[in-house]
């Protein structure tokens, strides 16, 4: 598939963002120490774990990230934001929430999902992060860490205590971005209320072998399309018959595939979309664009056209 290696240059290095957007509120996320400790596997599945935090967002929260990785298997993670209950000061109800693949073997990092849909929060108020974990990841907290946060434990569907926890999270009033990624808002909802985003947890640097696209949020099993282009800021044209959904480039190149109908444990959860597209390590691609956005069948959609597309990601190659 061609993406266009002529079209590029390092002129666009100096219009295009190449920082992240800084996190709206983080904890223990000033170093990167961590324990060496991994994650039980339970015989009778992932576990779910959430963490109390008072909000101090300004903006509706839409994407976080842990500090983590998967050394022996490459798993997929779930990251929520959920209400308390003001009985129990316990976690209520799901409000956002998504889904992400970690790569086999690499370094601990901070890796992180887009939530399908933005979550409002008020100052002071406490919500609670969950996190469902498959099993054999680094755990995510750093000892001695100055941010303690009060942790339960879902089993047989009641929250039973945890002990306090020194979580390593970042949370954002925006999508995800990456050095090098630009982000392109925004999702269209689906029939079903859930904003489906594309996002990736790599940096587009030649010789990342690891570089993917994944979306989440999405209706599992649905037939999906990734659509490429290779014109920077080439902005958005509404889609004519969907619910407000916008095409981000040109379609200058697609990729057809489905939405994964897997577990949390597999690189194929239920929900999300994974393409690897592993970036060599040639001079030639320094400074190349490419933007990205999929499109998803929408089969529980009334509209004269049934189907979601996602923000658009712009990526240059450094």
């Amino acid at each position: 598939m061609k993406l266009g290696l002529a079209l590029g240059s390092l002129l666009f290095l100096s219009s295009l963002s190449l920082a992240q957007t800084p996190r709206c509120q983080g904890f223990n996320d000033q170093t990167n120490t961590t324990s060496n400790a991994i994650t039980a596997a339970g015989l009778s599945g992932p576990t779910t774990r959430a963490y109390r935090f008072l909000a101090s967002c300004a903006q509706p929260l839409r994407s976080a990230r842990l500090f983590t990785s998967a050394p022996s298997r490459s798993f997929a993670t779930s990251l929520e934001i959920w209400s308390e209950d003001p009985a129990t000061q316990l976690p209520l109800a799901r409000l956002g929430g998504g889904t992400c693949v970690l790569p086999l073997a690499q370094p601990t990092a901070w890796y992180g999902v887009n939530f399908d849909a933005a979550v409002p929060v008020t100052a002071n108020a406490p919500y609670w992060l969950v996190w469902i974990d498959p099993g054999f990841l680094q755990t995510p907290y750093e000892p001695g860490g100055l941010d303690v946060l009060t942790s339960v434990r879902l089993s047989g569907g009641t929250w039973i205590n945890d002990p306090p926890r020194e979580l390593k999270l970042q949370l954002f009033d925006a999508l995800l971005d990456e050095v090098g990624i630009s982000t392109q808002p925004d999702a269209c909802a689906s029939s079903q209320g859930k904003l489906g985003t594309i996002f990736t947890n790599e940096v587009p640097v030649r010789g990342n072998a690891n570089f993917a696209l994944e979306g989440t949020g999405f209706t599992p099993g649905a037939p999906a399309v990734l659509f490429l282009g290779i014109i920077p800021s080439f902005g958005q044209i509404p889609l004519a018959g969907t619910n407000g959904c916008f095409l981000h480039n040109e379609l200058a190149a697609s990729l057809s595939t489905s939405v994964f109908t897997g577990t949390l444990r597999s690189t194929t959860p239920s929900g999300n979309l994974l393409l690897p597209f592993p970036i060599p390590n040639l001079q030639v691609l320094q400074g190349q664009v490419v933007t990205a956005f999929f499109a998803v069948v929408d089969a529980g959609s009334a509209l004269p056209l049934p189907v979601v597309t996602s923000n658009g990601l712009q990526l240059v190659v450094i």
